[in-house]
């Protein structure tokens, strides 16, 4: 709980829960108003709340997406009484921390939604997999029979388009079942390089890629596996930034490692934070992007028993973190 004075709106107390919920001391709150603390993700968000309140309107079990200290979203319910305060008014608050919820609902709406793209994606499959191959077969027999260079480009264009089609069959499924992993001691520092070497299509003027591996970070991965999730993050990274850095690193966390992708892009709000894993979701054009990109390193670092984390802000850049156990579990 917590009150504030008006009309500053200012804390002028706050209890224990509310601290320890929100990772501040009692000194970093009282005085200070809720915007002064960063409490707000979406600041349009407190001035909906504020006339509501303004208004007389009573506010009771209302929504809200918060910050803690340390950057971390909390979803609240919140519910506000006006008070008497000798010659002046306070606002009484209530907050019920929903996240565990929030993040139970998510979970069965993505499994649900991934049992039914299963069962889509089994039968597309099957039923698209025969005309790709007769498209291949054809196109390859009139290559060969044509000797006009213009005929041959446009029938390997066709060609590009049927495996381009044939790799989303493919991502599709890898989504729907945990992919497979074949972990081995590995020295994440390696699958850095290897991701790096594969990002000179994407490097740009403007921004600098930067890497900051210094001694050995060993665990059982899949180096196949998380080398392609490191290799889609730090892509996407070099595509949202225009100017500044994009860094790599890699870090020992104990009994888990991290693998940490950081950009000084324009980072992104908070209604795409929400949908950034669902598949076919993505900010970039069609031509850049099919959206199972994010998707199925989720995927990976789920079948690894790992987490990916992102956070991010607008005008700040974007921060993506995939933590592993050194020793894969099961999801």
């Amino acid at each position: 709980m917590s009150l504030l004075a008006l009309p500053d709106n200012r804390f002028i107390d706050v209890n224990e829960s509310f601290l320890r919920l929100f990772e501040f001391t009692r000194e970093e709150v009282i005085g200070r108003t809720s915007l002064d603390i960063g409490l707000w993700s979406d600041p349009t968000a407190r001035e909906g709340l504020l006339e509501k309140l303004r208004a007389g309107e009573p506010v009771r079990n209302v929504e809200l997406t918060l910050r803690t200290k340390s950057g971390k979203t909390r979803h609240v319910i919140v519910a506000v009484e006006t008070l008497s305060l000798g010659p002046h008014e306070a606002w009484l608050s209530a907050v019920v921390d929903i996240t565990e919820t929030k993040d139970l609902e998510r979970r069965l709406l993505e499994n649900e939604r991934l049992a039914a793209m299963g069962r889509l994606t089994g039968y597309v499959a099957h039923e698209i997999n025969t005309p790709l191959t007769n498209i291949s077969l054809l196109a390859a027999t009139a290559a060969k029979r044509s000797q006009d260079p213009e005929i041959v480009s446009r029938l390997e264009k066709i060609n590009a388009q049927r495996r381009l089609i044939g790799s989303i069959l493919q991502d599709l499924a890898g989504l729907t079942r945990p992919p497979p992993i074949q972990p081995v001691e590995t020295d994440l520092r390696t699958i850095v390089d290897g991701s790096l070497e594969q990002m000179e299509p994407y490097l740009h003027e403007g921004v600098e890629l930067r890497k900051e591996a210094g001694s050995p970070v060993v665990a059982d991965v899949d180096p196949r596996r998380i080398q392609q999730v490191l290799v889609n993050l730090t892509k996407n990274a070099l595509q949202a930034t225009s100017n500044g850095t994009v860094t790599v690193a890699v870090e020992d966390r104990g009994d888990t490692v991290a693998l940490v992708v950081h950009d000084t892009g324009p980072g992104m709000p908070p209604d795409v934070l929400e949908k950034l894993f669902q598949p076919f979701f993505t900010t970039k054009p069609k031509e850049q992007g099919t959206g199972l990109g994010l998707a199925f390193a989720k995927s990976v670092v789920n079948a690894h028993g790992g987490t990916i984390e992102v956070e991010s802000e607008l005008g700040q850049g974007t921060t993506f973190t995939v933590v592993l156990p050194k020793i894969p579990s099961p999801p």
